[in-house]
């Protein structure tokens, strides 16, 4: 980017954005990041719409800085993305369940076992795979098998112990 900054957004389709919409933007230079950070809040007020300052925020995500730095690391749509390396070396966005939201599903799987535990077995069954399964449908990306399992295990054993 260089000049003037542009903010575009779809004006002719005429509908309203019902609630919240995530946004990532990628710039090479800090500067350009800096211009349309200054910018994006004029054009969404245009449309009567504002950002959240609290999760607004620019930050460095270059594989040139890769590693587990907690300032290099963004939490998006429940996962938490950072730059590392892959097993030949060459630098890559790793994944995984963002811990908060790891806790969170761990936690409700353990309460609805807890509410659940006196229904019939294959109905007991279907009710767990059914949660089990939209886990794995939503968190199951290249790099995450760690959270699923860790996600399983916790299911299965307040299933054993229960």
């Amino acid at each position: 980017m260089s000049g003037d900054v542009h903010v575009r957004f779809c004006e002719r389709l005429g509908g309203r954005v019902p609630g919240a919409t995530r946004l990532v933007c990628a710039f090479q230079y800090k500067k350009d990041a800096d211009a349309f950070y200054r910018e994006l809040p004029k054009r969404l007020a245009k449309f009567h719409l504002a950002i959240a300052p609290e999760k607004t925020r620019i930050c460095r995500f270059s594989r040139f800085h890769a590693g587990h730095q907690s300032e290099s690391r963004i939490n998006f749509l429940g996962f938490e993305l950072w730059w590392g390396w892959n097993r030949s070396g060459i630098p890559q966005i790793q994944r995984r369940t963002a811990p908060k939201k790891q806790q969170a599903a761990e936690q409700r799987i353990r309460d609805w076992i807890k509410r659940n535990r006196n229904l019939p077995g294959h109905a007991f069954v279907a009710g767990l795979k059914r949660r089990l399964q939209g886990h794995y449908n939503y968190y199951g990306i290249t790099g995450n098998q760690k959270g699923l399992y860790r996600f399983y295990r916790e299911a299965l054993g307040q299933v054993s112990n229960g």
